[in-house]
């Protein structure tokens, strides 16, 4: 099944075509549908300044109607770096 979806215009940089994606939709809580992002639009809704991108997630049992809402995950890989609780500084 087709899934599309916006993402606000400063997350632009974190989609890329290629990535893992899951959905959930209300109407089925425990089931987790698996997918890539297919395509990216290349135009901006200036209205609500968001991009649309296409995904494809796996649908066996056709659970999914069109219109349906729901919530897209995206994995995004993130860069290694050091992290500290704020609390250790100690400003000298």
């Amino acid at each position: 099944a087709y899934i599309y979806s916006s993402i606000y215009e400063s997350d632009i940089n974190f989609v890329k075509k290629g990535q893992i994606v899951n959905f959930k939709v209300d109407s089925f809580p425990d089931k987790v549908f698996k997918g890539k992002i297919q395509s990216i639009d290349s135009i901006l809704n200036e209205k609500n300044r968001t991009l649309r991108f296409r995904s494809y997630v796996v649908d066996k049992e056709n659970l999914l109607k069109p219109e349906m809402f729901g919530n897209i995950e995206i994995s995004i890989p993130l860069k290694k770096t050091l992290s500290i609780p704020k609390s250790a500084v100690l400003n000298t």
